[in-house]
């Protein structure tokens, strides 16, 4: 009796915060208690509680405690006293990494955020310089934000069963949360060391850059912008979710042809961009591209493509310069299933293919219309009979 007078004054506790008004019948009153006491029992505030119910996020509030370590939690002035970094690069490198701002003595840092600040306060003894460590810190923030976005669309369909409460699909991410991302974590540094050995081939270290004792600040390059066309006329016919299939597709297809020297920068959109230092390995990746899509098996829109060489400066995971913009714009002019370059572009490149004058364009930013060329396989040689 005692037990049944509890459960009821905890039911009437949850009751009056208002977290049981919107639940349809006795099956899911009596999961959202027992989620909402559990949830209670391991610390979680009330206000944050009602903060969940509101936004429908309560059987994601088991996933975060799993995800985090320990019990423990810190503020970010105690997280800089335990792992001896400052407090006001703490700050620049939580910001730099995309976490939230916390309010003033707010608890919401754990174990593996004081260890994670160790290891920055080692990187940066070892001699790392701290813009360079907050560049990395906001590249891998990015990333980490896309992946992460990824990886809850995909848990999240993976493991929801029709007919489920709240308790039910709430155990069910947490359970699964816990034991399949530390078989996630690992293959983060295998991609990192798999991309390091990459751009470690593209880098050269000669007899200047020791004798300056540093890089150089610029590297020309060959950038390619490409488009699939009409991808905005056909977003007013199709569902947004084959649109995006459609985009993600071919996302894939430019990354599986993209081999080194050739990389992959970001995708925009229907849009990839792509660099590289040799310019006839570009062309070849972009006249296999084009091939692709135009295959009547690839479900896609063929590409229109533009290409520029020049001076180009990498930070943050991504690539500027004058050629970067020049490719962009060139790309805007091609035509349905075509590869427009600029005379630089034809002019460096070495292999055989067939360039054709495409006349001059004014572009943003440049005083002369640069000429362009437009880029095909060069024709097939029929064979004497």
């Amino acid at each position: 009796m005692a037990t049944d007078g509890i459960v009821r004054a905890v039911a009437e506790d949850f009751e009056a915060l208002g977290l049981l008004d919107d639940v349809p019948g006795e099956r899911e009153r009596q999961a959202r208690l027992t989620l909402l006491r559990e949830l209670r029992e391991a610390g979680v505030p009330d206000d944050e509680l009602r903060r969940a119910v509101a936004l429908n996020q309560l059987v994601l509030l088991p996933v975060e405690l799993a995800l985090s370590e320990g019990s423990e939690r810190f503020t970010l002035e105690e997280v800089s006293e335990r792992s001896g970094l400052e407090l006001a690069f703490l700050e620049r490198l939580n910001r730099a990494l995309g976490g939230p701002r916390p309010e003033p003595g707010a608890r919401v840092f754990d174990g593996s955020d004081v260890r994670q600040a160790a290891n920055v306060r080692q990187i940066r003894e070892a001699g790392l310089p701290d813009d360079g460590i907050l560049e990395i810190a906001r590249v891998l923030g990015m990333g980490a934000a896309n992946l992460a976005a990824t990886v809850a669309t995909v848990f999240g369909s993976a493991f929801l069963r029709a007919g489920d409460t709240e308790y039910d699909l709430s155990a069910r991410y947490a359970t699964e949360s816990r034991e399949l991302l530390p078989l996630l974590e690992p293959g983060l540094g295998h991609a990192l060391r798999l991309h390091l050995r990459s751009v470690m081939r593209q880098v050269a270290v000669g007899e200047s850059e020791r004798a300056a004792g540093r890089l150089p600040g610029s590297t020309e390059l060959t950038v390619a912008f490409a488009d699939l066309t009409g991808f905005t006329r056909l977003g007013e016919s199709v569902e947004a979710s084959e649109l995006g299939a459609l985009a993600e597709s071919f996302a894939e297809l430019a990354a599986d042809l993209a081999a080194p020297p050739v990389r992959l920068v970001k995708t925009v959109g229907d849009a990839v961009m792509l660099v590289s230092p040799d310019t006839d390995s570009l062309i070849s990746m972009l006249l296999d591209l084009h091939d692709a899509t135009e295959a009547e098996d690839s479900g896609l829109p063929p590409i229109h493509a533009g290409v520029a060489r020049g001076p180009t400066l990498a930070r943050g995971g991504d690539v500027y310069g004058a050629a970067v913009n020049k490719a962009s714009r060139i790309a805007q002019f091609a035509r349905p299933g075509s590869i427009l370059a600029a005379a630089e572009v034809r002019d460096d490149a070495e292999g055989d293919y067939a360039w054709s004058f495409a006349g001059r364009r004014r572009l943003k930013g440049l005083t002369e219309p640069p000429a362009l060329f437009r880029l095909r396989r060069p024709p097939v040689e029929e064979p004497e009979t």
